[in-house]
């Protein structure tokens, strides 16, 4: 485990980077709002004129060059490396930079990249992938053209420098802010060191314009489309982004992938009293409640993680949230003799699932007033369900997010994966950097999901199964896992154990993930584990 930059406040906010499309081409019958202008190669050509070879680095920063930069900035930079491409003349002169990078507008990341002259100054800036309904303006020449000639010591400032464009404000600050880091990271990195510059031009890089489209259609092979489809469920919305050959039939699959989903809702919604949960919390104490084997595979993996955890994760800790008024009814502090009292309802040990006598499966709760909540575990049981569904139906790439709980299988056309930027929801527009999903899943907890006032004290709806009382100290976290059950289940399990949490990820098999620790108002501190990675 690794400390990393701490945060000037808040938890973190999961942000989809979407797919790619050609310019005016419709999304199930309404406006594109993912448009691809250029493609990398294209940008490439257009931002190095005169080079006759790119040479490629993925620029790392120390954590000293990092200062630096932010220095340059004027404000904090969560990304710890860049991508550089260095144009090379025909006689081995340096002909410029460009630098590719995203940021995140209103709600998703845009691609672009800077060109930078060799004395520092911005020869150009191209927008490559916009990815909002709204704010396209700021792809055109006639509002890129204000960047042209700003250096690392240049002010570039919304309405001040650069004028922005109405309806796209954020968009436009996030473009300042991309903008200024690709000056102070060729600043940095490679004008105060000749060295490195010299050693960029004698490596042999490859010809400019060797490089394919993005999103050509492949040979032999009808053009791949892409369908999204948004629905509210299981008192969320969730979003269905599918890729594959022939628009009705991907409409076909995304619709059954939201019947898996709806499947899940009726076995496992605790608000709805007909379901298969809700009625081995009313049932299970007095006579064993059959279930289906999804119900069965769901309480199965809830016990799994919560022997894992220590305890940390308690799909039985319903009445505890119930008494804090957290899931409706006024909120308050339950006396300690109240939550004494509910410890006789709750723990993990109190439910047992077993297989009946000539097939099927039943389970059991120990205590009466018991309630089994699947609200740590179910939105990413759904996922796994819909994605598996997706894969059967032949879908090439898709991506399911229900309400921040992401699984991805293959990638939009043209991309290595599907990207996830991490940000900062007190800084608009800032973020710690992107996580490239493929064949995985991520899924974040955080007490600004669900909060109530109680006893004069904002308290979040994530609850301590030892204390029964809401997890203080603890921001957020945000875990990668194989599967969306078990990204959802381990980021609550980390977020209960806090300063331990990114130890216990630490243990898991194919898990990454990170734990933000503080409080309201106060600077909070970002634990990792070794691997988690941030582009």
């Amino acid at each position: 485990m690794r400390a990393l930059a701490s945060l000037a406040t808040a938890y973190l906010a999961i942000a989809l980077a979407g797919g790619c499309k050609t310019p005016g081409e419709g999304g199930d019958g309404g406006p594109s709002d993912v448009t691809v202008y250029m493609t990398e190669e294209e940008a490439l050509r257009t931002l190095l004129p005169a080079a006759g070879r790119v040479v490629e680095e993925r620029a790392v920063l120390t954590a000293e060059e990092r200062r630096a930069v932010e220095d340059l900035v004027g404000e904090r930079v969560g990304e710890r490396a860049f991508a550089v491409r260095a144009g090379v003349r025909a006689d081995g002169t340096l002909d410029g930079y460009a630098v590719v990078h995203s940021e995140v507008g209103k709600f998703k990341p845009f691609d672009f990249a800077a060109g930078i002259e060799p004395d520092g100054s911005v020869r150009r800036v191209v927008v490559l992938v916009y990815r909002e309904a709204r704010g396209a303006e700021i792809a055109g020449r006639r509002f890129l053209v204000q960047y042209a000639g700003k250096t690392a010591s240049d002010p570039i400032s919304i309405q001040r420098d650069i004028i922005h464009v109405s309806g796209a404000t954020m968009s436009v600050n996030a473009l300042n802010l991309g903008v200024k880091k690709a000056l102070a990271v060729v600043e940095v990195l490679y004008r105060r060191h000749p060295e490195r510059v010299a050693r960029l031009l004698a490596q042999p890089g490859r010809p400019l314009g060797a490089g394919a489209a993005v999103g050509a259609p492949r040979a032999g092979h009808a053009p791949l489309e892409e369908v999204r489809e948004a629905r509210y469920v299981m008192g969320a919305l969730c979003e269905v982004r599918a890729w594959g050959e022939g628009r009705e039939r991907l409409r076909a699959a995304v619709a059954r992938a939201f019947e898996e989903i709806e499947t899940a809702d009726e076995l496992l919604s605790d608000w709805r009293p007909e379901s298969e949960l809700s009625r081995a919390s009313r049932e299970a104490s007095r006579a064993p409640v059959a279930v289906s084997r999804l119900t069965a595979e769901f309480l199965d993996l809830a016990a799994r993680i919560s022997r894992e955890s220590g305890g940390a994760l308690d799909i039985t800790v319903g009445p505890a949230i119930q008494a804090w008024g957290l899931r409706g009814g006024p909120a308050r502090v339950p006396t300690g003799a109240e939550l004494e009292a509910l410890r006789e309802v709750t723990g993990p040990e109190k439910v047992t699932v077993a297989a009946r006598e000539g097939g099927g499966f039943e389970v059991r709760l120990a205590r009466d007033g018991m309630r089994l909540d699947p609200g740590a575990l179910g939105k990413g049981f759904a996922v796994d369900l819909a994605a598996r569904r997706l894969r059967e139906e032949g879908v090439s790439a898709a991506l399911v997010d229900f309400s921040g709980n992401m699984y991805a299988f293959g990638a939009p056309p043209g991309e290595e994966g599907w990207r996830v930027a991490v940000r900062d929801p007190a800084r608009p527009g800032s973020v710690l950097g992107l996580v490239t999903l493929r064949d995985g899943a991520i899924a974040s907890s955080g007490s600004y999901e669900r909060s109530v006032v109680a006893g004069g004290k904002r308290r979040g709806h994530i609850l301590s199964p030892r204390t029964l009382e809401p997890v203080e100290g603890v921001l957020g976290t945000a875990v990668v896992a194989r599967t969306a059950a078990l990204a959802d289940g381990y980021s609550t399990a980390a977020f209960v154990l806090g300063e331990s949490g990114a130890s216990f990820l630490e243990g898991r098999p194919g898990v990454e993930g990170l734990v933000v620790l503080g409080e309201e108002g106060r600077p909070a501190r970002l634990l990792a584990t070794r691997g988690w990675r941030l582009q």
